[in-house]
């Protein structure tokens, strides 16, 4: 049909797919990236970081949700309620 797809390949789209991982081979290949944690598994590691980088942070589901669980913390308490 003479038509050639110009962007990025499958292989990569499915990368990316991962916010973790597409966060990680940003790092990896030195491209600036805004402060954050590592997936935290619980309320006391999200406090943990919340403490180190200071309020307001952004929390974000890592798989799923298609953005509907991203919000502002502005609170310690905030975060403790979830």
């Amino acid at each position: 049909n003479g038509i050639q797809f110009i962007g990025p390949t499958p292989k990569t789209i499915s990368e990316f797919g991962s916010k973790t991982d597409a966060r990680a081979m940003a790092v990896a290949a030195g491209l600036p990236v805004i402060p954050g944690s590592d997936p935290v598994e619980d309320v006391d590691a999200a406090v943990k970081f919340a403490e180190e980088a200071g309020l307001p942070i952004m929390v974000k589901a890592a798989m799923g949700g298609g953005g509907k669980g991203m919000r502002v913390v502005r609170t310690m308490d905030e975060l403790k309620a979830g």
